[in-house]
C-alpha cells in the first residue's frame, strides 16, 4: 500500500469513527486510554455537527418544509458557544496557579465519584463527551421515529417535546440518551401527531441576543423570590419549577399552567449583505472559539478570560445586529478594532502563527466598513438635530 493509500485510508477512517462517536457507536479503545491521552472528543466532532446541521436544511428544503432561518441558527449555535465557554477548564484557567489545579480538580473529582464503582475515569470521560455528542443530532425535525428504539433511547420524536412549551410538553422528557428514566419516574410524554409543538419557552422573548436569553429568566426568578413571604417559599421559587405557587406541586398545578396553542415567530428582515457579514463573522467567531478550545492550556489565564470575554461580547454585538438595534454599528466598529489591534500588540500567548492572525485582514476590512457606516449614522443624526 503506497503512501496516498495509506493517507486515504486514515482520513476514512477517522471520519468513520467521528461519525460512530455521534450516535453513541464508538470504539472503547478510546476509553481504555489514561486521562491525559485523551482528546476531547466534542472537540474534534465540531466539524461532523456543522455537517449534519446542513444536511438537516438540504432534507427540509427537499420536503418543502421551512428550512432554519439564519438568524435562529445562529443564535441557537451561540448558546451552544456560551455552554462550551462556561466549562470548568476554562474558567480553571482564569484562577491563580491554574496550572497545577486544572489537572487535580477534574480528575479528582471525578476519581472520588466514581473509584468505588470500579469506573476509570477515561471510560467516565468518554461516556461524557459522547453523551454530549449524541444530545446534538436528536435536536432535529427531519428524523419522525425509530421505531422500537423508541422506547430505552432519547430521540428526535422524544426530544421536540422536551423543547416544547405546549401544555402536554411541559417538564417533560429530560432524558440526554436514555429515555427509560422519563418513564420510569412519570416525565414522559409521546409527541402529539394532532397537535403541532410550539418551541421557546412559555414566556418567550422577541431577541436574537444570546446572552441575554441566557440571563433574562433570572430576573423573574429573583422577582418571584422577592415576592414570597418566608424563606421557605423564596427557596422553593428558586429550585422549584416556573408554574410553581404555594401551596401547588413542585412542577406547578396544570391549570394554572398557559396553555400555548400558536405563536407568531420572531423574525427581523435584514438586507442579504447583512445577513452573509453575519454569518461570515460568525464563522470567524468559531475559529475564535476553535483557537482557545485547542490551545487554552498553553495560555496565561488572562488571555483566557480575553478569548472568553470577547466570544460573549461578540456574540451579544451579532444578536443586536440580528435584532436591528439602533446604533449597533458602533458596537460592531468597536469590536473590530478591539480584535485588530489586540492581535497586534499580542502575540496571543501561542507558539506559531495562528489562525486567529489570518483573520486579521477581514477584521480590518470590517472596521473601515463600520467607520464609515458609523459617520453617515451620526451625519443623518446631526441633521435631525438642526432641523428640529
Amino acid at each position: 500500500m503506497d503512501q496516498n493509500e495509506t493517507l486515504n485510508s486514515g482520513v476514512i477512517a477517522d471520519v468513520k469513527r467521528r461519525i460512530e462517536q455521534m450516535f453513541y457507536t464508538g470504539n472503547r479503545e478510546i476509553g481504555d486510554q489514561e486521562p491525559e491521552q485523551q482528546s476531547d472528543i466534542s472537540q474534534q466532532a465540531w466539524l461532523y455537527f456543522v455537517a449534519f446541521l446542513a444536511l438537516e436544511n438540504l432534507i427540509l428544503r427537499l420536503e418543502g418544509k421551512p428550512t432554519i432561518r439564519l438568524n435562529d441558527g445562529v443564535t441557537s449555535l451561540s448558546h451552544g458557544l456560551i455552554t462550551e465557554c462556561g466549562r470548568g477548564s476554562y474558567l480553571m484557567g482564569t484562577a491563580p496557579g491554574a496550572s497545577q489545579l486544572r489537572r487535580v480538580q477534574p480528575a479528582g473529582r471525578a476519581e472520588t465519584l466514581h473509584s468505588a464503582e470500579l469506573v476509570r475515569l477515561s471510560q467516565f470521560l468518554t461516556h461524557q463527551h459522547i453523551n454530549f455528542l449524541y444530545q446534538i443530532w436528536v435536536h432535529t425535525r427531519v428524523v419522525s421515529t425509530l421505531g422500537p428504539l423508541e422506547w430505552i433511547l432519547n430521540t428526535p420524536r422524544h426530544h421536540r417535546v422536551h423543547h416544547g412549551c405546549n401544555l402536554y410538553c411541559l417538564d417533560k422528557n429530560y432524558g440526554g440518551f436514555l429515555i427509560i428514566w422519563d418513564r420510569i419516574f412519570g416525565t414522559f410524554a409521546e409527541e402529539h401527531k394532532d397537535e403541532a409543538i410550539i418551541y421557546g419557552l412559555v414566556h418567550n422573548q422577541p431577541s436574537f441576543n444570546p446572552v441575554f436569553l441566557q440571563l433574562f429568566y433570572n430576573v423573574n426568578v429573583i422577582k418571584k423570590w422577592k415576592a414570597m413571604n418566608g424563606w421557605q417559599d423564596k427557596l422553593a421559587a428558586i429550585w422549584k419549577g416556573p408554574s410553581w405557587l404555594p401551596g401547588k406541586p413542585r412542577l406547578g398545578a396544570t391549570e394554572d399552567k398557559l396553555d400555548i396553542r400558536s405563536r407568531e415567530k420572531y423574525d427581523m428582515k435584514l438586507p442579504v449583505w447583512i445577513n452573509i457579514y453575519l454569518c461570515l463573522h460568525f464563522v470567524a467567531l468559531v475559529i475564535v472559539y476553535q483557537e482557545l478550545a485547542l490551545k487554552y492550556s498553553d495560555m496565561t489565564p488572562l488571555a483566557v478570560l480575553g478569548f472568553v470575554t470577547y466570544i460573549l461580547v461578540s456574540q451579544t454585538v451579532i444578536g443586536m445586529m440580528f435584532d436591528n438595534r439602533p446604533h449597533t454599528c458602533i458596537f460592531e466598529l468597536t469590536r473590530c478594532v478591539i480584535f485588530v489591534f489586540y492581535v497586534h500588540k499580542s502575540d496571543l500567548t501561542l507558539q506559531g502563527r495562528s489562525s486567529i492572525t489570518l483573520l486579521q485582514p477581514f477584521f480590518i476590512l470590517s472596521s473601515c466598513f463600520w467607520i464609515l457606516q458609523t459617520f453617515r449614522v451620526l451625519h443623518t443624526e446631526v441633521k435631525k438635530i438642526k432641523k428640529e
